[in-house]
C-alpha cells in the first residue's frame, strides 16, 4: 500500500490534483475548472490532445514568458533534453541513471530541471541527465511516457555535479543516510515549479521547495499570475 501511494505521488496527475488544490485556495477559481482545462480532450488533425485548446498567439506569449520566468529563478535557458533508452535504468532514479551513464560513456552528468506536459499543466522538477560530447542534454530512462524531447535548464555541472553524484551513488548503494547530510541540497532554490495556463489564458503558478513528494504535498503553494493578454506578470 505504501508502495502504491509513493507511486501515485509520483504521478502527473497527483500533481495536477495538488495544484489546482494550491491555486483554487488563493485565486478562487474552482478546482474542478482547473482540473478541466488541463484534461479535457480537443482533436488536432483527427488526434486527440489533451488540454483544452489554446490559439497560436496565446502559446507563443506563454512560452516567451515562462522562458523569462524560470530564468530569474535558476538564472539559466532551456534546452533540449532528448531520451536515449537504454536496458535497466528507469524513471525515479536518474541521479542513479546519470551516474552510471558518466562512468559508461564518460559523458558529462548534470543536475537541474526537466519540463513535463499534461495538457494545460508543466510540471518542472529537479532531474539529473548527461550532455554528450556535441553538446546535446540526454536522458537514458526506458519507461517515459512523456514526450521524448522536452525543455530543460542545466543548473549544477562539471566538479560540483560529479562530485555531489559521487556521494549520492555511495549513498545509494549502501544505504548510508549520514552521506546525504555532507552534499548540498539547494533547498533555497531547488524544489519545484507547476504552471496552469487556464481558459482564461493566464497562467498560475505554483512552487514548491522540498525534495520529496511529501514535501510537494505539503508545501505546494500558489506563487504568482502571469497575465498573457498583457505580457504583465503579478
Amino acid at each position: 500500500m505504501n508502495t502504491l501511494k509513493t507511486n501515485y505521488r509520483a504521478t502527473i496527475a497527483h500533481g495536477i490534483l495538488i495544484n489546482c488544490k494550491a491555486i483554487a485556495e488563493a485565486t478562487g477559481i474552482p478546482s474542478n475548472d482547473l482540473v478541466r482545462t488541463c484534461l479535457t480532450q480537443h482533436e488536432v488533425d483527427g488526434k486527440k490532445v489533451l488540454g483544452t485548446k489554446m490559439d497560436q498567439a496565446t502559446y507563443e506569449k506563454y512560452a516567451v514568458l515562462l522562458e523569462k520566468e524560470i530564468n530569474d529563478i535558476t538564472g539559466v535557458y532551456s534546452k533540449l533534453l532528448h531520451n536515449r533508452p537504454k536496458p535497466d535504468r528507469i524513471s525515479g532514479r536518474c541521479y542513479m541513471n546519470a551516474y552510471d551513464e558518466w562512468k559508461q560513456t564518460g559523458n558529462e552528468p548534470v543536475i537541474g530541471f526537466e519540463a513535463k506536459f499534461a495538457g494545460r499543466f508543466v510540471s518542472i522538477v529537479p532531474h539529473a541527465f548527461n550532455i554528450d560530447k556535441k553538446g546535446n542534454c540526454y536522458d537514458t530512462a526506458n519507461d517515459y511516457k512523456c514526450a521524448r524531447i522536452r525543455p530543460c535548464w542545466v543548473r549544477v555541472s562539471g566538479k560540483e555535479a560529479k562530485d555531489w553524484l559521487t556521494v549520492f551513488a555511495k549513498h545509494w548503494k549502501t544505504g548510508d543516510m549520514t552521506l546525504l547530510k555532507t552534499i548540498p541540497v539547494w533547498t533555497d532554490v531547488w524544489g519545484g515549479l507547476a504552471v496552469i495556463v487556464h481558459s482564461d489564458n493566464k497562467a498560475y503558478l505554483t512552487r514548491t521547495f522540498g525534495l520529496t513528494d511529501e514535501h510537494c504535498d505539503k508545501e505546494c503553494k500558489y506563487y504568482k499570475t502571469l497575465d498573457y493578454s498583457t505580457a504583465d506578470s503579478k
